[in-house]
């Protein structure tokens, strides 16, 4: 059997700290300040981060279009 290097260790130790920080769609409502759930959705879970939409209206043409958000290390990044 191979040693792991120090190498490893640290890419091991990379892997499971984004794996525990991935967010909750209950997170993700706060992030938004938002009580109802009923226009969130979670389109992806893997298991080092997610994909979450949301309806949200222009306001100006009062049109819904969905709104991703890509969820890792426990933060919400808005993706065009």
């Amino acid at each position: 059997m191979t040693k792991l290097k120090r190498n490893h260790y640290i890419i091991i130790a990379i892997v499971a700290v984004m794996i525990l920080t991935n967010p909750s769609r209950s997170s993700f409502g706060s992030y938004l300040h938002q009580t109802g759930y009923s226009d969130i959705g979670r389109d992806f879970n893997g298991i080092i981060f997610s994909v979450y939409s949301t309806k949200q209206y222009d306001r100006y043409t009062r049109k819904a279009k969905k709104a991703y958000y890509l969820g890792i290390l426990g933060n919400f990044i808005k993706m065009i």
